[in-house]
């Protein structure tokens, strides 16, 4: 069993935002971030429900980079002697894109270094 996580980076401060995804019926997405969940006696929940740029929001994988860090849609991998790699979710699957026959199951021997929106350029 995996997590389900998505992140995107948020409308009001450009920050990323961690959580589950909720898609309104005008296009509209929200990461609710449980993290930041709290109950106080007769209070409404905090749930932390951030207007995300649709543009932005990827999936985690269910797997993390050889330094433990999760590996998300949209992530630049640095594949050794100067190849880099972008994550994308294709066909139903996560799929490495600008490599030679990489499969994501391999992706934890390579290291997260960036993402397509904020370092496009590390894609060359």
């Amino acid at each position: 069993m995996r997590d389900i996580l998505f992140r995107g980076k948020r409308i009001d401060n450009g920050e990323w935002a961690y959580g589950d995804l909720v898609r309104s019926n005008i296009d509209i997405y929200f990461i609710i971030n449980w993290f930041n969940y709290r109950i106080e006696l007769d209070d409404i929940p905090d749930i932390g429900c951030l207007e995300a740029n649709p543009n932005t929001v990827g999936q985690y994988t269910g797997l993390n980079d050889k330094n433990g860090v999760k590996i998300f849609e949209g992530d630049i991998l640095d594949m050794k002697r100067g190849k880099n790699a972008l994550i994308v979710y294709n066909y139903g699957m996560f799929k490495v894109k600008n490599a030679n026959s990489q499969h994501i199951s391999r992706m934890p021997l390579y290291k997260v270094i960036g993402n397509i929106h904020d370092n496009k350029e590390l894609l060359g």
